[in-house]
This record gives C-alpha cells, sequence and structure tokens, in this order.
C-alpha cells in the first residue's frame, strides 16, 4: 500500500512540476498580449513579419525566412503557414489551455 501512495504521490509531482511552466507561460500572454492588437515590434504574427521575421533577424537571413521550418523542403516548396497576432494568439492560448487541463 506505500508503494501505491508513494507512486501516485510521484505521479502527482510530475504532472504539477509539468503544468506550472504551461501555467506561466499562460499568465506570462495574457498579461503582455492582446487578440485584439499587437504592440509594434511584439506581433505573435506568422508569415512575412512577427515571429518569422524576429527569428530571421535573428539567426540570419533565409533560416526561417519563409513560412515555418529550416527552409525548402526537397520537393522544392516550403511550407507556407500564415496567421495574424489575433488568430496566433487565440492558437496559443487555446493549445496552452487545453494541455494544462489533460494534464492536472
Amino acid at each position: 500500500m506505500e508503494r501505491v501512495i508513494a507512486s501516485v504521490a510521484d505521479a502527482n509531482s510530475y504532472a504539477a512540476a509539468n503544468v506550472r511552466p504551461v501555467g506561466k507561460v499562460l499568465t506570462l500572454l495574457t498579461e503582455h498580449f492582446t487578440p485584439m492588437s499587437a504592440e509594434k515590434g511584439f506581433s505573435l504574427a506568422l508569415g512575412g513579419g512577427g515571429l518569422t521575421g524576429l527569428l530571421s533577424s535573428v539567426v540570419g537571413t533565409g533560416f526561417y525566412g519563409r513560412g515555418y521550418g529550416w527552409g525548402s523542403s526537397r520537393y522544392g516548396a516550403s511550407p507556407q503557414l500564415s496567421h495574424d497576432h489575433g488568430t496566433q494568439f487565440t492558437f496559443v492560448f487555446q493549445t496552452l489551455t487545453l494541455w494544462r487541463e489533460v494534464r492536472t
């Protein structure tokens, strides 16, 4: 019986340790961003600017320059993913909220 109780306690500790960072990111997301508008230079948009542009400027032109991923695929076309700021905010918020709820 002791091992069962210890196992349940370990599982609860593991879940809490993995849920805490997600809760922190959700808090940061809602404190610093709104779905309605992006502060200049801090857009969550994906595509020709936003995170894609930010990553390109950090790691070098062309690295994340088109859509997402590491450049062209072996078939000659890059994936093209684009969302405006509001759509990306909603996607991230819903994904993290769902993950937090499933893990708790």
